[in-house]
């Protein structure tokens, strides 16, 4: 991504960051998915 943004390649960048953007989100789900504690609290 840093070298998309050095080479000003804006769509590049965008593409790369929203696939670590949904990368992060899948992995949050994934954590939340293998929470199994019986009184699991997630503060919204």
């Amino acid at each position: 991504m840093i070298r998309a943004i050095v080479d000003r390649d804006v769509a590049r960048a965008d593409e790369l960051a929203r696939a670590h953007a949904d990368q992060i989100v899948r992995q949050i789900q994934s954590y939340i998915a293998a929470d199994t504690r019986p009184n699991a609290l997630l503060a919204l």
